[in-house]
């Protein structure tokens, strides 16, 4: 019994060293499965519908921070270098694309990622001062239809710029930052646009988070007002139309031919005559143009004037000078006293 025993506590003991070896080798197999860097990852192309297109605008990122949203989308999707430098070039589009096709050398397969960085910071990312920057920053307004918090977050974004990129201890960093806050505050007080920037100067606050606050207040409040007026004005001018045009507004439209509501005069059925309908309807008999009165100074008939006779393109013309001394008429009409019966009179040039 005793010698059973040994046997099986003999056994128990290679089985623990057999378990806790095949522990350890399934540790090791895991760890070397997650080192990074050896292509454990699965590549995944369709990833790069995270990076947003850049084209280096004031309104965009930085062309650090686009870049840096390019190294975390691929070491995420188990990207190569040249898949890094592919997707930079197609997220590229107007300026940016422009200035990249200026260099030959960055659509060579050779081309990496700190190429592209180099020739795009020396373009759309010159170095400025912190100098420079402030100045910027204290020069910087509220732009026409932009929201208080995103001139906020605009005016907040050249805060950061303005504070040094040197080595700095920690109290001295904390110092350089609240530096900062109260030029950002100062210079979101003085551009924010309207009245809302009134009560701000009259009771200055005493953060930039306070201030953000009170003049989203101010903003929401003073749309609110503006559109309760649209409101109002639009009631207003309804009642004033319908008070001035009743059957138009109320009862519907009213056509002007046949008094009817429903429809418009221009698409009512009982449509007007035509031109030269409504005018033979209208003729009548009587109504005819009536006839001249009076006689005809050429023949001294009547029922035409003189410049309409048949006997005028036919008369012989005498001179006067050959005619008997009458009296004629200054308007060439004859001797005075009655219609000319004779040849029509002229003036020649011996006259």
């Amino acid at each position: 019994m005793e010698k059973r025993v040994e046997q099986l506590e003999t056994e128990l003991k290679k089985l623990k060293v057999e378990y806790n070896t095949l522990m350890e080798s399934t540790a090791a197999g895991l760890a070397d499965k997650t080192k990074p860097g050896e292509g454990k990852v699965k590549r995944d192309m369709s990833m790069q519908a995270l990076i947003r297109p850049w084209g280096g605008r004031e309104d965009e990122e930085s062309v650090d921070n686009f870049l840096k949203n390019i190294e975390m989308v691929a070491s995420c999707g188990g990207w190569t270098e040249q898949d890094k430098t592919l997707i930079c070039l197609l997220k590229l589009t107007g300026a940016s694309a422009t200035c990249v096709a200026g260099f030959p050398t960055l659509l060579e397969p050779t081309a990496t990622l700190e190429d592209y960085r180099r020739i795009l910071k020396d373009r759309f990312d010159p170095i400025q001062s912190s100098a420079e920057k402030l100045l910027q920053l204290n020069s910087v307004g509220q732009w026409a239809g932009e929201k208080v918090k995103e001139f906020a977050d605009r005016c907040r974004k050249l805060g950061e710029e303005t504070i040094p990129n040197e080595a700095m201890s920690m109290l001295e960093m904390e110092w350089a930052r609240k530096q900062a806050l109260q030029v950002t505050l100062a210079a979101f007080m003085k551009g924010i646009r309207g009245e809302i920037g009134l009560p701000l100067r009259y009771h200055p606050p005493n953060s930039f988070k306070e201030a953000v606050e009170a003049a989203t207040r101010i903003e929401s409040a003073q749309s609110q007002v503006t559109y309760q007026s649209e409101v109002r004005a639009v009631q207003e001018g309804r009642r004033e139309g319908e008070r001035r045009y009743p059957a138009t507004t109320t009862g519907g439209l009213t056509c002007f031919r046949c008094q009817q509501k429903g429809h418009c005069a221009r698409e009512c059925l009982r449509r007007r005559p035509q031109p030269s309908q409504a005018r033979n309807l209208q003729r009548r008999p009587n109504d005819a143009k009536p006839k001249f009165q009076g006689n005809c100074y050429v023949c001294g008939q009547s029922g035409h004037l003189a410049r309409n006779c048949a006997r005028r393109a036919t008369q012989v013309k005498v001179c006067v000078c050959q005619q008997p001394n009458i009296e004629q008429d200054p308007k060439g009409r004859g001797p005075m006293g009655g219609p000319p019966t004779g040849p029509e009179s002229f003036k020649g040039p011996n006259c």
